[in-house]
Formats: C-alpha cells, structure tokens, sequence
C-alpha cells in the first residue's frame, strides 16, 4: 500500500503486536511471522524513514528476539542484513535534516546494536556467530568505524577459526555435495572474519599481527582453494603498494612482503590453475612496477618470478618473459650465464 499511498499515517501498534506475538510464541511459525514483520519494516524504512526514527525505542524491542534468537536461521539474517544495511543509512539521513535529538538516538541504537552483534560472536555455536557475522557486516558497511570496537573480538575469533581449520580432520575438509555443514558454515566465518578484519587493517593496531600471523598460517597450511582466493585477495593490493614513504605508512614493510609471497608459492603444489594464476598476476605487478626495478623486494622473490617463466598458462607465461626478455641481453652466453650463475631458484 505504501508503493500506492506513500504518505499515508501509519501505526505502529499492528506491527508491534505481531512481532511482539511470533518472539513470545514457542511454535515453529515464529521466525516466518518474525520475517514478514521485518518485511513490512524494510518496506516503511523506504518510503517513511522518519516514522522508524520517531519509534526507534519500538524498533529496538522488536528486532532484539530476531537477532538474539534467530540469528542462526540463514533467512533470517539475510533479512536482518537488508533491513541493516539500507536501514542505518535512511535513517542517518533522516536524522541529520531534522533534530538533534533524533541523532542521538540514532547513535543510542547504533550502540546497542554493536553490543548484542558483538554478544553473538562471543557465541560458542559455530552457526550463531556466523549470523551475527554477517550482521555486522550490514552494519558497517554503512559506518566502517564502528567494526573498530570488535576488533578484539574478532582478533580472537580469527585465531581459532584458523587454528580448528588447520587442524581439521580431512575426512572434513570438504562440504557435503548440497549440503550447508558445519565445517562449510566455519569455512565461510572464517572467511567473513578475514573480510571485516582487512577492512580496517590501517586501524587495527596490534590485531594486525594477529591478522598477518593467521593469514601466513593458513597460506602454509590450508589446502582449501576456496579459502587461499580470497586471501590471495585480500593480500594482493598490500603487497602492490607503493613502497615509498606516505602520510600513511604501508600495511606490510618490505621484509613481510618477501614472507608473503615465498609462502604463497607453495600454491603451486594445489591443483587449480585460478589459485595458481592469481598469485602469479602479483608476482607479476611487482616485477613490471618500474619503481621496484633493481629493490631488495625483487632480489629477495626471485623463486617466484621463475615460476611464471614456466606456468601453463600461455598470457602470463609470456608476460613473464617480456620482463625477462627487457632486463637480460639477448647473447645466448650471458642467458645461460644469468640463469646458471645469478638466478636464484
């Protein structure tokens, strides 16, 4: 009806009752009247921000059993992530246009939303703070600051998924064909961790040892090809960056660099030729920055740049070799003198 009467006056008494009656029921109907009714939220959210931002108190005693209870119901998070991620952003604006009172409970929500989200990652159960991951990450995409106050928690949280991932049985490394399991569940926390942690990296302060120590455990240690992509990814733009002194320092000195990328070479021991190529394509950039030509950096990967000499696949392979071809003179004698006596295999 909004769509059609976007001004209409709206209660909230008939939302409040329904919510209100699926989070006391004890029937297995509860978490589809609880969805319907976030819903209806969402679609208010978007025509009527200000009628949410006038009843946030309301808003906090409905959401609270959704999150709480239902946070290890994949729909139900899907639907707490929309109604976070467009919700905080509306109704920031709202707030801004109009009172300061509105602002300041806005932030009051804001607060209490960080403290139940991050009471769920304190969870025991792998499947409940897999739920409240991905809430909070529909709540900072919209305000990246606030992942600042979890990041102790999700330091911790971070080494033991990495520790029970690296430790798991193998008859376990791998999902049920279909199936959701609970080491594919802890296969994505972990990733989810890893995502919200590199977010804030220039802001972590000491959790980024604690996130670089797990990051180069898992990378030696991991067979999971899935799980090295995305490192692979989340790595890649700090191993690339400018070397030279910034206003803000790089997130990797030029020592822990060379460690990342001699690690990562034993991606070569995996069977995939994507895992394989993205870690060459970085290889590749720093070999071709022209800033780089003659560093340390470069001396010290050598391996590395060899493995894309030899890689099956053809565009890289000859990517490689049009940087070889520009830094080693064309006699055959000094070829086979570079690769005898100078290279570093």
């Amino acid at each position: 009806g909004l769509s059609v009467w976007p001004d209409t006056n709206l209660k909230f008494g008939f939302l409040e009752k329904q919510m209100v009656a699926a989070a006391e029921s004890t029937t297995g109907s509860a978490p589809n009247a609880l969805l319907t009714g976030i819903a209806i939220l969402l679609t208010i959210l978007r025509k009527q921000p200000l009628f949410v931002l006038n009843n946030l108190k309301h808003l906090q005693h409905l959401l609270e059993p959704a999150i709480k209870n239902h946070a290890d119901n994949s729909r139900m998070v899907t639907a707490l992530s929309s109604l976070l991620q467009e919700g905080l952003g509306a109704l920031s604006t709202a707030a801004a246009n109009h009172s300061a009172q509105l602002a300041a409970e806005l932030g009051a929500f804001s607060r209490w939303l960080c403290e139940t989200i991050g009471n769920g990652l304190m969870s025991p159960r792998d499947v409940q703070v897999h739920g409240d991951l991905h809430l909070l990450h529909a709540m900072c995409s919209h305000r990246a600051e606030l992942l600042d106050h979890h990041a102790p928690v999700l330091a911790k949280l971070l080494q033991r998924l990495s520790k029970d991932h690296v430790h798991a049985r193998a008859e376990h490394a791998s999902a049920a064909a279909g199936g959701e399991t609970p080491e594919s569940v802890a296969l994505q926390s972990l990733m989810l961790t890893i995502t919200l942690m590199s977010s804030r990296v220039a802001e972590l302060g000491d959790q980024r040892k604690v996130l670089c120590y797990n990051l180069l455990l898992l990378i030696e240690r991991s067979s999971d090809v899935e799980l090295l992509l995305h490192i692979t990814k989340v790595v890649a733009p700090w191993l690339t960056a400018p070397l030279a002194p910034a206003p803000t320092p790089p997130i990797l000195a030029l020592k822990d660099r060379a460690n990342f990328i001699l690690k990562m070479a034993s991606f070569e021991q995996l069977p995939s030729a994507e895992l394989h190529a993205a870690y060459l394509r970085v290889v590749h950039k720093l070999f071709a920055d022209p800033a780089l030509a003659r560093s340390e950096l470069l001396t010290k990967i050598e391996p590395s740049f060899m493995l894309g000499l030899r890689t099956r696949d053809a565009t890289l392979r000859t990517a490689f070799f049009d940087i070889f071809h520009r830094s080693i003179s064309r006699s055959l004698a000094q070829r086979l003198k570079f690769i005898v006596e100078s290279q570093d295999w």
